[in-house]
């Protein structure tokens, strides 16, 4: 399941490793829900073994900044009544 939240404090984004301060958004995500063919856990197991054997311990859901979520087809601007808005849903 996708859920688009907001960091209550510092949170680690899985991808590029960046700190995602309060009150900026980040997509938890769980690992049946990954994106055929984007990489990205054989990235993080190659480039951040570490956090990738911290996230296999725990079964926990991968976080992705916004950026990260937008760059890897996770996020996407929505327009809805002439005001554009981010969404972590699928089209």
């Amino acid at each position: 399941m996708r859920r688009g939240c907001m960091s209550a404090g510092d949170t680690l984004c899985d991808n590029c490793g960046r700190m995602v301060k309060h009150p900026d958004q980040y997509l938890a995500l769980d690992e049946s829900d990954l994106l055929t063919g984007d990489g990205m856990v054989e990235e993080l197991q190659k480039e951040r073994p570490e956090r990738f054997a911290d996230l296999k311990a725990k079964h926990g859901p991968l976080h992705l900044c916004f950026e990260c979520a937008l760059k890897k087809g996770y996020a996407r601007y929505r327009v809805d009544k002439g005001e554009k808005s981010v969404t972590f849903f699928e089209k």
